[in-house]
């Protein structure tokens, strides 16, 4: 193991600012997938995917030299990712805005999705499902599940109160749960 792989994220970062292209190559190669995963998850194109992730990879490079560790590297890519994303839909008459103000939240428990995804067949039917979410639980659905982020980072990244946010997880885990058939 190199000393770069035993770095954080954040100092990989603060080490591509300083130079050095191996820290950038490993902050890509660790972070590219989800990126690209939670683009293609809210545009549904490849195409338009790919065109976002390369945008971001980009502003990321761009942004290299003045780059500071106030949160986690995690965070400041996904908020430059969902900035992004919300730019996209502006921009593109055809897109669907997102609107982060309008739903209100049920007294349940958050239900736990991650037995379902073990099995082939309800994730492919979980993603297609996922894919008919309102564009703001979609968000918060995709930042917690394919990012990992907490709701506290979610909110805080989608500039949206904790309440909302966890509402907005709530109706999505409540429609996937709905939609989705457990049958074998």
């Amino acid at each position: 193991m190199t000393k770069t792989e035993l770095l954080t994220d954040e100092q990989l970062m603060l080490n591509y600012g300083k130079g050095d292209a191996a820290a950038f190559e490993q902050l890509y190669q660790k972070h590219k997938g989800g990126v690209y995963r939670y683009f293609l998850r809210h545009c549904s194109r490849a195409d338009v995917a790919e065109e976002l992730h390369h945008d971001i990879w980009m502003k990321l490079i761009n942004a290299r030299e003045s780059y500071q560790p106030t949160a986690k590297f995690t965070t400041w890519l996904y908020t430059l990712a969902h900035n992004h994303l919300v730019n996209y839909y502006r921009k593109n008459s055809k897109a669907q805005t997102l609107d982060f103000d309008d739903i209100v939240e049920p007294e349940d428990e958050l239900p736990d999705l991650s037995e379902q995804l073990t099995h082939s067949r309800q994730a492919d039917e979980l993603l297609s499902q996922v894919e008919l979410l309102p564009a703001q639980q979609k968000e918060v659905f995709l930042l917690r599940h394919e990012a990992g982020f907490s709701l506290e980072e979610i909110a805080n990244l989608t500039k949206s109160s904790f309440e909302a946010t966890k509402s907005r997880l709530r109706y999505a885990m409540a429609k996937l749960k709905q939609g989705v058939s457990y049958e074998p």
